[in-house]
């Protein structure tokens, strides 16, 4: 079966009125940020992603998915200036 593309609405209309989406699940959340959503899980046990808990579902804030979407995750990466010693 195809699968069209997915996307997370960023608002809902209500009444002819636009509100913003406060908290996402876990599976929105990984939509938001076009990841998966064992990485959602990753980050969330890393303390990357921070998460509120309503009753037995655990949400994670639009500020939280600002903050991470903003910030520079290219950590990993080696500085290729370094010049190689020879021996």
């Amino acid at each position: 079966m195809c699968r069209g593309m997915r996307t997370a609405p960023p608002a809902i209309e209500h009444s002819g009125a636009t509100v913003e989406k406060m908290r996402y699940d876990r599976k929105s959340a990984a939509l938001a940020l076009d990841m998966s959503v064992r990485a959602v899980d990753y980050r969330l046990a890393s303390g990357e992603l921070e998460s509120v808990r309503d009753g037995h579902k655990r949400y994670i804030t639009a500020g939280t998915l600002r903050r991470y979407a903003s910030r520079n995750h290219f950590s990993g990466l080696t500085d290729t200036t370094e010049k190689r010693k020879v021996a």
